[in-house]
């Protein structure tokens, strides 16, 4: 029924957002419709801060050496891009939780490569590296995080609905990961909303993940206080099951987002709203010592956050 309920939404959804509204443009790139200062240059410099009041799995996942529970944390990504024409890209972004006494927790240094795998078709593909290190501060335990993420995606727009599907291999730590993500998008936008140099955006986004939750064994631990033979030996081999389960790919989250973008000449400004559901995690029916200290790890929740952007283009 929550598969049906979840289905029958998304379709709902995508039509509503299908229908045409005002004098919306939908579907094309967002800068298309701006000036390009006489020139078609895709090149960009792009100077970004990030925050978010809360990490959907992106996020998460990516900053696992920090914080591998569920509970909400904010986050703060000063970010400096670099794309040339012939799509070569890098990027360097340093993570930060705000109110955290260390002055950063993590520095990620990406590059890759984004191409157009057929111009008729509308599709597009992307392939790069980004390498991740940590402040000494926050490795709390024996387990090291990853250190490096191989990524790839293809995106196809459809007309009424652009799909892009990312994959990840996360290596370099004690226990490696793989996901797949499906990104689900309609998009409008409203040129001249103010000025001849602005542009106005809407996104409607369905996101699904599937992954392998390795990474999660950074913040769970072999009880050690509890006491007595048989319900000692009980809870250690459910133990094992989670640490089994855990390497099992598996839908994990789905996600809705609707992120609002406003572009003006080289200053682009974007708000999110985001909600984030849990399913087919790991089994409820563990020992209670075991899911009260597995309970910060995996706690199932939806939960809605917001995320806000400012970037700056040098080159544009």
């Amino acid at each position: 029924m929550q598969k049906f309920c979840v289905l029958f939404f998304t379709l709902t959804t995508f039509y509503f957002f299908s229908a045409p509204v005002g004098s919306a443009q939908t579907n094309k790139t967002a800068h298309d419709s701006l000036p390009d200062n006489e020139s078609d240059s895709n090149r960009s410099l792009l100077l970004e801060v990030d925050y978010g009041s809360n990490r959907g799995y992106q996020q998460k996942r990516k900053t696992a050496g920090s914080d591998t529970t569920q509970t909400p944390q904010q986050y703060v990504i000063g970010s400096l891009n670099y794309a040339a024409n012939s799509g070569f890209f890098c990027s360097f972004d340093l993570y930060k939780t705000p109110g955290a006494k260390k002055k950063w927790d993590q520095f990620l240094v990406g590059l890759g490569w984004d191409f157009k795998i057929s111009k008729s078709a509308d599709i597009d593909g992307s392939i790069g590296y980004t390498h991740y290190t940590y402040n000494e501060a926050i490795k709390n335990n024996e387990a090291t995080p990853s250190t490096g993420d191989l990524s790839a995606y293809i995106s196809h727009d459809f007309g009424i609905v652009n799909i892009r599907m990312t994959g990840d291999y996360y290596f370099g730590g004690t226990n490696n990961d793989v996901d797949l993500i499906t990104d689900v998008d309609r998009a409008f936008y409203i040129d001249e909303v103010f000025s001849k140099k602005d542009e106005l955006s809407f996104n409607a986004m369905f996101t699904i993940t599937a992954s392998t939750l390795n990474y999660y064994k950074e913040g769970v631990n072999i009880p050690d206080t509890i006491t007595g033979g048989p319900k000692k030996k009980q809870v250690l081999a459910a133990l094992q099951s989670v640490y089994d389960d855990f390497g099992k790919f598996r839908f994990i989250n789905y996600e809705f987002s609707l992120p609002v973008n406003y572009q003006i000449g080289k200053f682009n400004f974007e708000v999110g709203w985001h909600y984030t559901m849990f399913f087919n995690l790991l089994p409820s029916d563990l020992p209670p010592a075991l899911s009260e200290k597995l309970a910060p790890v995996l706690n199932r929740k939806s939960y809605s956050y917001i995320t806000a952007m400012i970037s700056f283009d040098f080159l544009r």
